[in-house]
C-alpha cells in the first residue's frame, strides 16, 4: 500500500511505490499487506525558516519563525509558550508581499534550550491554508 501525497506526487510514482510494497509483502509470506515507507506522518515536511506570526484565537499576534512545514501542519519557534490543545491562527510570509494564513490545533510544545518554545500545529481545525504555502511546498 502506498498513499498520495505522503508517498508519491504523481500517479506513476504512486503505482511504482505500491508495487515495491507488494514485493515486500510477498517476501514476508502469504496473505500480507505491506506499507511503502516507514513514516508515521501523512505529509512530507519541508524545512524552511520563514518569518510570521501566530495568535491564540482572540489573542494578540506574536512573532514566530517556522522550523518546517507540511500540508498538514507547521512546526515553529516562538518566545511565548502556547498550551497543547489551543486553537491558533498562523500567518507565514511565503514571499515578498505573499502571506499564508491557516488555523489549527496545537498538538505538541517543547521548551527550547534558549527558553523559546517549539510549537507543533496540526492544520485543519479551521479554514484551509492559502495557496502560497501549498505552492511553496510543492515546488520544494
Amino acid at each position: 500500500m502506498a498513499t498520495y501525497p505522503a508517498d508519491a506526487d504523481t500517479d506513476v510514482e504512486l503505482v511504482r511505490r505500491a508495487d515495491q510494497a507488494l514485493y515486500v509483502a510477498k517476501t514476508d509470506g502469504k496473505n500480507r499487506v505491506a506499507l511503502y515507507g516507514h513514516s508515521r506522518r501523512s505529509y512530507s515536511r519541508v524545512d524552511a525558516s520563514l518569518p510570521g506570526w501566530f495568535r491564540v484565537l482572540e489573542g494578540r499576534p506574536q512573532p514566530l519563525t517556522t522550523v518546517n512545514l507540511s500540508e498538514g501542519g507547521i512546526l515553529f519557534r516562538a518566545a511565548r509558550r502556547v498550551e497543547v490543545g489551543a486553537l491558533v491562527e498562523t500567518t507565514v510570509e511565503v514571499a515578498a508581499a505573499e502571506v499564508s494564513t491557516s488555523v489549527g490545533r496545537v498538538v505538541h510544545v517543547e521548551k527550547g534550550p534558549d527558553g523559546s518554545s517549539l510549537v507543533a500545529v496540526r492544520i485543519g481545525d479551521g479554514p484551509s491554508p492559502d495557496r502560497p504555502l501549498m505552492s511553496l511546498l510543492r515546488k520544494s
